[in-house]
């Protein structure tokens, strides 16, 4: 009996070390996996928490520069091309200034041209500024009326 239980384990032993090893292979796999699934998640929310951040900047920037700057100029009849781009360079670098370089690098590796994002986002809310002030005078035009 002794001989039998001896030649069982004899051919259990190297089935139960290919399991193991199995197992931990797998194991291993699935927390690499799991990892890796939590990296890119956690990176996904990092990257939109950075977009998110540099849009508002940029809004910011935005109105900034046309509430210090553009407005009087447009009052005057002044806020010509030149002007133009000197509060497109104004909010430009207000927003780099504000945003920093960490931000900005990591932009980098969301946008391949971080300057040209940063020009597009400026226009959007330039066009933004413009259509809800156009939509604010319109509205007190028609109070006015009444």
């Amino acid at each position: 009996m002794n001989e039998t239980l001896a030649n069982v384990a004899a051919l259990c032993v190297p089935i139960i070390c290919a399991l193991i090893t199995a197992g931990g292979v797998y194991l291993s796999s699935l927390i690499s996996e799991r990892t890796d699934e939590l990296r890119q998640r956690t990176d996904n929310e990092t990257a939109a928490h950075i977009i998110k951040l540099a849009g508002e900047t940029v809004a910011q920037a935005v109105a900034y520069v046309a509430q210090t700057y553009a407005d009087e100029l447009k009052k005057a009849g002044t806020f010509d091309k030149e002007a133009q781009q000197n509060a497109f360079n104004m909010a430009k670098d207000r927003i780099v200034q504000t945003l920093g370089p960490v931000v900005m690098k990591a932009l980098g590796e969301i946008y391949r041209d971080v300057d040209v994002w940063i020009s597009t986002k400026i226009e959007q809310a330039c066009r933004e500024l413009k259509n809800t002030g156009a939509a604010e005078n319109t509205a007190q035009e028609h109070t006015a009326a009444r």
